[in-house]
């Protein structure tokens, strides 16, 4: 498969599952100071149209947490020769969240720090981290925040 068709069958499922982000400064007080050492990029899914509400674990939520899986991998940066981590955790809750109209939302979390000692201060190299990964989320038509029909 090319990266043109898997590219369609990624917009494909972020529009089938209303797929949205919202990025953030990860910090750290390990010091005993607040400081910014990194980025989140929460990703979040819901349901095609369920016929009814779904619960953590059942098979409502097998779909959406697939299509996440999926956008997800697809939107991280190769991280060979970089000296920043990804860090990615899925979230089995449903979460309803008046942002995006209480709907049943599964979400993805994408941490990115410091490959040598994640209480570092960000630097250049995870803000492109992070930039690429926003770019690659939009290039696929999420949506910032809430969902809004193209």
């Amino acid at each position: 498969m090319n990266d043109g068709t898997r590219e369609e069958e990624l917009r494909e499922l972020v529009q089938a599952h209303r797929v949205c982000f919202e990025c953030s400064t990860d910090l750290s007080a390990y010091t005993g100071e607040v400081k910014p050492v990194g980025f989140v990029v929460l990703v979040f899914a819901t349901d095609e149209d369920p016929a009814d509400e779904p619960s953590p674990g059942c098979e409502l939520c097998v779909p959406v947490e697939a299509a996440l899986d999926k956008v997800v991998k697809y939107v991280l940066p190769d991280e060979k020769d970089r000296s920043t981590l990804f860090d990615v955790s899925f979230s089995h809750a449903i979460s309803y969240d008046k942002k995006r109209h209480a709907r049943p939302d599964r979400t993805a979390m994408i941490e990115i720090l410091h490959r040598n000692g994640a209480n570092e201060p960000i630097d250049a190299c995870e803000r492109r981290c992070r930039d690429e990964i926003v770019g690659r989320l939009k290039g696929l038509g999420a949506c910032e925040r809430t969902w809004h029909e193209p």
